[in-house]
């Protein structure tokens, strides 16, 4: 059985992360490596896999495989509406787990404002392997707008 790149990224994504026990996960993009990202969540004991992306078919596969709550980025188009997606279905608390997968670097900033204080957010797709893990939400970091510790506006 063959799985392309997108097999051992997801995989290493979800290891990178550290998914444990009944953690709440949410992978930014639906392509192969969000797929599988998605797929080895669930399989790592993750408690809710939440995918965001798009194309219907894509999406519908994520649910096919396990996906828990799917948003479409073509319906909610606005990054503050996604992340209240987010914070709705974790009580306001934000993910334990947000796995960027889509390769689109605005989702990076974007996922540190889904995951909760002390969550991590590993990087599958813009960067490699890089692992961040949140310490506050990206609106309170000294001199961004919500773009990443200690960078420029």
């Amino acid at each position: 059985m063959g799985g392309g790149c997108g097999l051992p990224t997801g995989f290493h994504a979800v290891e990178r992360a550290g998914v444990a026990l009944a953690d709440t996960v949410v992978v930014q993009g639906s392509g192969p490596v969000g797929l599988n990202a998605a797929i080895f969540g669930s399989l790592a004991g993750a408690g809710r896999v939440l995918v965001i992306g798009a194309h219907a078919a894509r999406l519908e596969a994520a649910r096919r495989l396990g996906a828990d709550d799917v948003l479409d980025i073509t319906a909610v188009t606005e990054r503050a509406a996604r992340v209240r997606w987010v914070q709705e279905r974790t009580a306001g608390r934000g993910a334990d787990v947000v796995i960027e997968a889509s390769g689109n670097p605005a989702a990076v900033p974007e996922g540190l404002e889904m995951v909760r204080d002390a969550g991590t957010s590993p990087s599958a797709a813009a960067g490699g392997s890089s692992s961040l893990t949140s310490t506050a939400p990206c609106s309170s970091w000294p001199g961004t707008s919500g773009a990443s510790p200690g960078g420029s506006s």
